[in-house]
């Protein structure tokens, strides 16, 4: 993103997703591995640029951040709404195949909708140095087309990994005591408030984790509990498992309205509560 700007990796990452789903459709190991590839890759360039893009819209201090980022949340949980009541249906009724490939619809829908919405983006999300782009590098290919050609070479890689993941698992513990022992090595050698902001961001990163680890199992055991140990018949018709994917969502929607209002009325009257008061908020609620 510090080449392509925000804009950019959000449109190559949604196009490596539409693809990952497109490729779950096919019914073979290969193109399994290499649809989980293509998803984790191109969800590593959307999700942390799409927030980046938003957050960019208002300027340090607005009072409005909070709210825009409720809102936006508001909109990522329709999807979550309504996806597991459409592909998990059709997933669970006529084959998963048929259901991941819908998903990879309604991915290329969302990118139309983002190309389309640019102009509403103003200035934000554009190419950081625009020349650098067209700048040429190995193989005759301009950094630009590097940065994707290098995506797409990373697919089998990735697929490899996922495939063998016990190797990667363990790998990853170390690249993680590495991060974190770099990041409080630059803590520690940067000016007193900078040290600080590290310091409080390492102790998010831990209460982050916490709540992620936990939310997550939406997906996997609660699905799974809610397969094996709950009654699901509603007015004489058993509900799908997976529609139990679209609660959380449901009330998501329903009270983030109630919740953008609320902080801009505690904005407003100095008491709304800081960032890390909010975390742990969020922790103990999923506790």
């Amino acid at each position: 993103d510090r080449v392509l700007g925000t804009r950019r990796a959000v449109i190559l990452g949604g196009t490596l997703m539409a693809f990952g789903h497109f490729f779950m459709a096919i019914e073979s190991d290969y193109f399994f591995y290499g649809a989980l590839a293509l998803i984790c890759l191109g969800n590593g360039f959307f999700k942390p640029n799409i927030s980046s893009t938003v957050g960019k819209l208002y300027p340090v201090g607005d009072p409005r951040r909070d709210s825009g980022f409720t809102i936006f949340y508001m909109g990522i949980n329709l999807g979550a709404f309504l996806a597991p009541l459409i592909c998990g249906l059709i997933g669970e009724v006529w084959g998963w195949h048929y259901g991941f490939g819908l998903a990879g619809v309604g991915m290329v829908l969302g990118l139309i909708v983002f190309i389309k919405g640019q102009n509403l983006l103003g200035e934000h999300g554009l190419p950081p140095v625009p020349a650098l782009l067209d700048k040429p590098m190995a193989l005759g290919l301009s950094v630009k087309n590097g940065i994707y050609a290098g995506s797409i070479l990373m697919v089998p890689v990735v697929a490899l990994a996922l495939f063998r993941n016990e190797l990667v698992g363990n790998v990853l513990y170390v690249v993680g005591a590495l991060s974190m022992a770099w990041l409080l090595y630059t803590a520690y050698n940067s000016d007193r408030a900078a040290r600080g902001r590290l310091l409080v961001i390492v102790l998010l990163m831990f209460f982050h984790m916490t709540f992620w680890a936990f939310f997550e199992q939406a997906g996997s055991s609660l699905t799974l509990f809610a397969d094996r140990n709950v009654d699901r018949m509603i007015f004489g018709s058993e509900l799908k498992t997976s529609m139990t994917q679209s609660f959380n969502p449901l009330f998501i929607i329903t009270l983030a309205p109630v919740f953008a209002w609320l902080w801009e009325k505690l904005q407003t009257r100095k008491l709304q509560p800081s960032v890390p008061m909010k975390f742990a908020l969020g922790v103990l609620q999923v506790g």
